[in-house]
């Protein structure tokens, strides 16, 4: 199977990532991803999934004080997942903020919290904003992770997604898994 018709495949499937498709993504190896994207990938896949191994010299590290200290541990070990990871691919895109929203408004139809759209999540901790500073004094922009599984928009970055509609973003920064 060529590798184009590989990607016309992947963008045939979940909705999240189909909606991808129509805003010209790049498709590259996970080392080649802006710091941001590696930072929401091996957060979510070696913290919230336990998917991935973390080096040995941050396993253990908790989420104390919104879990700055483990995120600039793996920061500092990007070399590490870069080794590990970097051959796996992944999917890089921009979409337009208000797209976004009505695609998600559309997949969820009916579903609110407390009168509220269904994106509009509260905080469940202060680790809410680990993803915009990542321990750097520069904004670093975390991805949300689009879904390519459950049919949804999103996977993972539901804060995320929030913040940047409060900070008025004109487009979302997402990754999703190739």
């Amino acid at each position: 199977m060529n590798s184009r018709t590989k990607i016309d495949r992947l963008f045939e499937g979940a909705s999240g990532v189909k909606l991808a498709s129509k805003y010209h993504p790049k498709i590259m190896p996970f080392s080649e991803l802006p710091i941001g994207a590696r930072m929401a990938i091996i957060w979510y896949m070696a913290v919230d999934a336990d998917a991935w191994n973390l080096p040995e010299e941050i396993q253990g590290v908790g989420l104390e004080g919104g879990g700055k200290r483990l995120a600039n541990g793996i920061r500092k070990h990007l070399r590490y997942f870069d080794q590990v990871h970097g051959r796996t691919r992944f999917g890089y895109v921009e979409i337009p903020t208000s797209v976004l929203l009505d695609a998600i408004e559309k997949a969820h139809q009916g579903l609110e919290k407390s009168g509220k759209p269904y994106h509009k999540l509260p905080p469940t901790s202060s680790n809410s904003a680990r993803w915009l500073y990542a321990g750097s004094k520069s904004l670093t922009t975390w991805p949300c992770i689009l879904d390519d599984t459950f049919g949804d928009i999103l996977q993972d970055g539901w804060h995320r997604l929030d913040r940047y509609v409060e900070a008025g973003l004109p487009q979302i920064p997402c990754v999703f898994y190739t």
